[in-house]
């Protein structure tokens, strides 16, 4: 699958290099409880829209009506610097609230 909205893809590298693309967090973050393994990397595109994925660990995350999701859980990621106000959440946060 291609991640067809830049605001709100998310892609994980197996410690076999395989490469899973998504085009929600919610979907990244489902395959994860569903297969818990140590990844070798976990990536997200901050809402900002530019493309580039960063490490989960570097971004903060929202949920909220104003990001309209594909899956419809209304997750966004967003860099520290450009975080929106209200509350925020780490990846840890993100995943043990399951929203």
């Amino acid at each position: 699958m291609g991640i067809v909205d830049k605001r709100f893809g998310a892609e994980l590298i197996t410690d076999k290099h395989r490469v899973y693309k998504f085009d929600a967090l919610e979907c990244l973050m489902d395959f994860i409880q569903e297969q818990p393994n140590d990844y070798q990397q976990i990536l997200a595109l901050p809402y900002d829209g530019t493309g580039t994925l960063k490490p989960v660990a570097s971004l903060v995350f929202a949920v909220s009506q104003e990001y309209k999701s594909p899956m419809g859980r209304n997750i966004a990621a967003f860099l520290p610097q450009a975080a929106p106000k209200g509350k925020l959440m780490s990846w840890e946060e993100l995943v043990s609230s399951k929203p």
